[in-house]
């Protein structure tokens, strides 16, 4: 019996998200905004045709560039059933108002290269030390503080730079190191975009998906055994 059979809790929790991409796809389209579907999600397009038979979240990419415009699309048009959520570190979500747990993740790409990516993780981890709810000593805040200012600062420059030399490279914004590591993607591996089928609907992926899966996840194509199968929660 497949783990997300009809009428499961796993299988409805993926219907419930999969709604929500529904949703966001039709403002994303109306307004040509590109998006693709990223991470396991893509994984799950490309080797299963729609979720990984044991996932229970749903990813999507944008590129930073149009993160500030979308975020104000959203606050106008989703339905009131949703919300957005824009974080500092790179990603934003969509969620159901009602159950936090519901909701898809929205990563944020752009342009750039390895040393960039590791400026962000410097950046962001002191931002999240800052931002922290734990007690916290005087002179670690304050060090954290200088830290994440010159980093910024380091950043902005790099970005200033890509941009007046543009980058063939496109780097993940979030700011997990454990997450993401330095993975990086070649633009020509995700532009231009192309579609993929999705739980009987059509979505749009990078135009080589096994180059971006093989970067993300090396043997893509062989199935975990089952000891190896995470999901995210427990639904």
């Amino acid at each position: 019996m497949r783990c997300n059979g009809e009428g499961t809790a796993l299988r409805t929790h993926q219907i419930k998200i999969l709604n929500i991409l529904s949703e966001t796809d039709k403002i994303l389209r109306r307004h040509n905004i590109h998006y693709w579907l990223g991470f396991g999600t893509l994984l799950g397009a490309v080797r299963h045709k729609g979720f990984i038979p044991w996932d229970d979240d749903l990813d999507i990419c944008i590129m930073r560039k149009d993160r500030k415009k979308l975020t104000w699309i959203l606050n106008q048009e989703l339905p009131p059933h949703l919300k957005a959520e824009n974080y500092t570190y790179g990603f934003m979500k969509i969620c159901d108002a009602s159950d936090k747990h519901i909701y898809i993740d929205i990563f944020s790409m752009e342009k750039g290269s390895v040393a960039l990516r590791k400026r962000l993780l410097i950046y962001r981890q002191a931002l999240a030390y800052i931002n922290g709810r734990h007690s916290k000593k005087a002179g670690k805040l304050l060090a954290a503080c200088i830290i994440s200012l010159f980093s910024l600062c380091i950043v902005s420059l790099a970005r200033a730079l890509h941009f007046l030399i543009p980058s063939g490279r496109l780097i993940y914004e979030y700011e997990s190191e454990f997450y993401l590591g330095l993975k990086t993607h070649d633009k020509k591996d995700i532009f231009p975009l192309r579609y993929e089928t999705f739980e009987d609907a059509e979505f749009p992926v990078p135009y080589d998906t096994d180059a971006c899966l093989t970067a993300l996840y090396g043997n893509w194509r062989q199935i975990p055994p089952p000891e190896k199968r995470y999901s995210h929660q427990n639904t």
